[in-house]
């Protein structure tokens, strides 16, 4: 499991919802702009055309 924040036991539990769909935000443009993917080679935002390079975490930053 990538995303900690839907489990309970752990510290990084959201209490808020507005917390938990900010969390999630970064995590879904993370997975789709800036993690390359064992079956794809590359990440799914550059196999879909949609990007033209990976982003980093500052990329991902700047981007906000």
């Amino acid at each position: 499991m990538h995303q900690r924040r839907w489990t309970r036991k752990t510290n990084a539990f959201s209490k808020s919802i507005s917390y938990m769909t900010h969390a999630m935000a970064l995590f879904v443009t993370y997975y789709n702009f800036g993690r390359k993917h064992m079956s794809l080679g590359t990440t799914p935002a550059i196999a879909a055309g949609v990007a033209a390079s990976t982003l980093g975490i500052d990329g991902i930053v700047a981007k906000i």
